[in-house]
């Protein structure tokens, strides 16, 4: 029997489109001769409907659509997902269609406890080992907790993605001596956990002693989650090494079927990719599929010379670069038709395609140095990027003695700082916000997530845009990775590597806002504390829910080369800025969800706009605790 999981890149509420690729999935499976073609789960409406799964006529319109493709499974066994109410009660279900009949549904039963599932907000889970009758335009079906019969074999569906301690619930047990366990959960893509997904496959197969199909989504399926389309297929016995069968991930096509798997032959893996390549891979194929979803014909950024920015801009080249590799010249501007490209004959390389989709603007004061200013000016020229320099000193200068005028005193930096600061980046939001909107770009924002932590960030400044791609990763990894890319890059399909030499221009700066006098030397560390520090506080106060004076037991071994009373300094100032920025959090751009964390109240991390966070006289015992001298210290 060939069982064949199907990949798709679907949208939510994209009806037409969603059945459409489903068809052609269809389609695809009868012509390898599949017995059996396992779609995603809510392949239908897609996962990331959201609060629209309330509305009473989105389960009916999926009945609707799912009548559109029972016809065309003649000669075939499709399983794939849809929301279905069962007296009055919303379930997650998936269909079983052979032979132009539906054969039954199966519900899921138990939901991640993971901060990124909202699924219980919206279905009820089905009661374990049970199943009625449902009457359902006129017939009658089994659903709930059922096995299927199919060609000779047992076949049973399991909902999961990846379960961990986050995840308890009933999974399938092995005593129901099935032959083949299809799960139609697609994986959310977080740095590292395919290794971790292959693992768990694998061990799922053995355990259940049965041949294991998973599914997936690729792409950005509705603007913050991204998917890799890894598709796999576990054998319950042999060496581990040649168990497993995985499909190609980050890939730019809409249907991506897993290779023809029989039991007798051998496995098809693709080599394992590195934290940096993953990261690389998957926000250069976001940053593509949402551009792509939203029509937009091109990108705006303001390239500042530094880290943040000169990421989005080499990112941004690396997916035009992939894409172009897999799709062709042809198939790229076929899959990306709003993009301001002239025309075919017109991409004789990636910057002819850089050079018309991304525009990169330079806004300078008398605060930024030549040092930025070249390495903008050679990181755009490199691309093959449109590059505009704007002298926003005037407007700055306008509108300080405008308030200084009506308010009748003089700003100074000894007294006005952060206002004069906020100043620059706020003046250089509107022009940005008018180039993007003249060619009908999406304006790209470069802010990261350390910045978000602590509101390091002009709001209505640096933090204009529609799309944060940064957001959801720390600025020592963004430093590390662009030195990566600097001298090693991205591995291509051929074997060669994507690197940009011209990025050393940008990793020999310390990281600057630029927005002090120069003589002040400013930079971001001094302003803040040394970045790897940042990273690791953010990570215990936010993900693991730490407080301060549990941070501040850790971090003296973790960091030897810093003075207590310093970490503590810091830690302080992080909690204190962490508090007074949630704010910000909540009016930020929208980014990509990239390993385990992220800080967006939209998707991971809800915190008060308002509160007190720790009391002032715990952290002060933190403080006063970590600061006496204790028995290792002589």
């Amino acid at each position: 029997m060939k069982v064949i999981p199907c990949a798709l890149n679907q949208t939510p509420l994209d009806w037409n489109g969603n059945v459409s690729r489903i068809l052609e999935a269809i389609g695809q499976a009868k012509k390898r001769q599949a017995d059996i073609l396992l779609l995603p789960e809510l392949a239908i409406c897609s996962v990331g409907c959201e609060d629209a799964f309330f509305s009473m006529s989105l389960p009916e319109t999926s009945l609707d659509m799912l009548e559109k493709i029972v016809p065309e499974t003649d000669g075939l066994l499709v399983l794939l997902g849809l929301p279905l109410r069962v007296g009055g009660t919303l379930f997650n279900a998936v269909a079983a269609i052979a032979d132009q009949k539906i054969l039954g549904f199966i519900c899921k039963q138990h939901f991640s406890c993971s901060r990124l599932n909202y699924e219980s907000r919206w279905f009820a889970p089905w009661p374990e080992k049970t199943h009625w009758e449902l009457n359902l335009r006129g017939k009658t079906y089994p659903v709930g907790d059922i096995t299927l019969k199919y060609g000779g074999k047992k076949i049973g569906v399991e909902f999961c993605d990846l379960p961990d301690s986050e995840c308890p619930g009933p999974l399938l047990e092995p005593d129901r001596n099935l032959d083949i366990v299809l799960n139609p959960s697609p994986s959310v893509f977080e740095l590292g956990k395919h290794q971790r997904r292959c693992d768990w496959v694998q061990a799922r197969a053995r355990e259940l002693d049965a041949v294991y199909v998973t599914t997936n989504l690729i792409g950005n399926e509705s603007g913050t989650l991204l998917y890799d389309g890894a598709t796999m297929i576990a054998r319950p016995k042999g060496p581990p090494e040649e168990t497993i069968s995985v499909s190609r991930r980050f890939s730019y096509q809409p249907i991506l079927l897993h290779e023809p798997f029989f039991p007798s032959s051998p496995p098809f893996s693709l080599p394992y990719f590195s934290r940096e390549e993953e990261f690389t891979r998957a926000v250069s194929m976001g940053l593509l599929d949402y551009a792509r979803k939203t029509h937009t014909k091109g990108f705006t950024l303001s390239l500042s010379g530094g880290a943040d920015s000169t990421s989005v801009a080499t990112l941004l080249w690396t997916a035009v670069q992939m894409a172009v590799d897999e799709l062709g010249t042809q198939g790229f501007s076929g899959r990306f038709p709003d993009f301001s490209i002239v025309s075919d004959q017109n991409i004789t390389d990636i910057t002819t395609i850089l050079g018309q989709i991304l525009t990169c603007v330079y806004q300078g004061t008398k605060n930024n140095s030549e040092t930025t200013r070249n390495a903008a000016k050679s990181v755009a020229s490199v691309l093959g990027a449109k590059y505009l320099e704007l002298d926003v000193a005037p407007i700055v200068a306008a509108y300080t003695t405008l308030i200084e005028n009506a308010l009748g005193e003089a700003l100074s930096w000894e007294k006005h700082d952060t206002v004069l600061q906020n100043i620059q980046a706020r003046t250089r939001g509107p022009s940005a916000w008018m180039i993007a909107n003249l060619q009908q770009n999406l304006l790209l924002v470069a802010s990261n997530r350390s910045e978000m932590a602590v509101g390091y960030a002009t709001m209505d400044g640096d933090t204009c845009g529609g799309l944060a791609p940064i957001s959801g990763i720390d600025k020592h990894f963004l430093r590390q990775w662009l030195k990566w890319m600097q001298t090693e890059g991205v591995t291509r399909d051929d074997g060669t590597r994507l690197n940009l030499p011209v990025l050393e221009a940008v990793n020999s700066q310390q990281p600057t806002a630029e927005l002090r006098p120069l003589s002040m030397k400013q930079t971001d560390e001094s302003d803040l504390m040394p970045y790897e520090v940042l990273e690791k506080i953010e990570e215990l106060a936010i993900e693991k829910q730490q407080a301060p004076d549990e941070i501040l037991m850790q971090l003296p071994r973790l960091f030897p080369m810093f003075e207590k009373a310093r970490l503590c300094q810091w830690v302080e100032r992080f909690f204190k800025m962490w508090t007074d920025s949630q704010w910000k959090r909540e009016r930020c751009a929208p980014g990509f969800h990239l390993d385990s964390r992220n800080l967006s109240p939209r998707s991971w991390c809800r915190f008060p706009i308002l509160s007190a966070n720790v009391p002032p006289d715990r952290r002060q015992r933190a403080v006063a605790s970590q600061l006496s001298p204790g028995p290792s210290d002589g």
